[in-house]
């Protein structure tokens, strides 16, 4: 676990792989540059399956998203399959984003 003072935690991942990163916090610019001068780093992602669907949806998340595209980094979408609508919406808004499905939308596979 790497930590900086100015930044939140950040889990540092395999080669090509992607980061965890916050786009809904106003220094996401600033983590994601720091984050791109590491030639391992294509991607970052937000568990958004666990968090409450209203914050993902702000303008400023959005904002942050389509920042992304500067530093041609990708968005893991970590999303319940009840949240794709989420995920369609973000994907709509940064269209030229490069967004990854992550485990398929985590459908019920028990049909609990």
């Amino acid at each position: 676990m790497w930590r900086s003072t100015s930044l939140s935690p950040i889990c540092w991942p395999k080669p090509n792989s992607c980061a965890a990163c916050r786009p809904e916090y106003m220094n996401f610019v600033d983590q994601t540059e720091q984050l791109s001068e590491h030639s391992h780093v294509k991607g970052v992602r937000r568990i958004l399956h666990e968090s409450d669907d209203d914050f993902n949806q702000s303008d400023l998340f959005v904002e942050n998203i389509r920042h992304l595209l500067d530093y041609d980094l990708s968005f893991d979408l970590c999303v319940r399959a009840d949240q794709l609508p989420i995920g369609q919406m973000l994907a709509e808004r940064a269209p030229d984003v490069t967004f990854i499905l992550d485990r398929c939308g985590v459908p019920d596979v028990t049909g609990a």
